[in-house]
């Protein structure tokens, strides 16, 4: 089960506003997307750009050759239809 996400806690290293990470530079860290879910630690970035890329990947439909299709045809089964995205 997904944990719910809260606004101000970062997903990937649980940090927050009063507890943020140490950079590199010495300085914290801050916010990067509006619903402050995500922090500006480059392990959390590339984190959730692994993140968003699975997302898409889930949610793009396999697209049929027409060769598939015509098969599906002469067997008298229907496309499959599109599932809803998890």
């Amino acid at each position: 089960m997904t944990p719910v996400l809260q606004p101000g806690v970062c997903r990937h290293c649980n940090c927050t506003e009063a507890n943020a990470c140490r950079l590199e530079d010495g300085e914290t860290c801050c916010w990067v997307n509006t619903t402050r879910t995500c922090c500006s630690n480059p392990r959390c970035q590339v984190a959730e750009s692994q993140r968003l890329e699975r997302v898409r990947k889930a949610s793009t439909p396999k697209r049929m050759t027409p060769a598939e299709v015509h098969k599906l045809i002469r067997r008298g089964n229907r496309r499959p239809r599109k599932g809803r995205a998890a």
